[in-house]
């Protein structure tokens, strides 16, 4: 590794954990406007994405943005991914983990024990 692959790492890296924190601040802010957590961060996940897919890193400022679309996305998207398991924060994960497992568990006895 050289020092420009260094800085470029360091630009990326500090893009992803800047754009993580700014989309958690901007997530509680759109609170009042959509209601929705899964929408919410499913929204926003969806631009981090738009924003890592089409910056074309040429230097250390694209880098940086990109590195934000990646720690939008990869913040947003786990969001949305739990509001939708626990129905926004109707049920714990543990709750939802234990009946996702109940079913799962339910499925592969009726499949393959009672049916043989």
């Amino acid at each position: 590794m050289n020092q420009k692959q260094i800085i470029e790492s360091a630009a990326f890296s500090a893009g992803a954990t800047v754009g993580a924190m700014g989309s958690r601040v901007v997530a509680d802010k759109l609170t009042t406007t959509l209601k929705s957590g899964a929408v919410r961060h499913g929204l926003l996940g969806i631009v981090g994405v738009a924003v890592a897919a089409f910056v074309s890193p040429k230097d250390n400022a694209t880098k940086f943005a990109q590195g934000a679309g990646v720690g939008i996305a990869a913040t947003q998207l786990t969001a949305a991914l739990k509001a939708v398991m626990t129905e926004d924060g109707k049920k714990t994960m543990e709750e939802e983990t234990e009946i996702l497992l109940y079913k799962l568990v339910n499925l592969l006895i009726s499949k393959y024990v009672i049916n043989n």
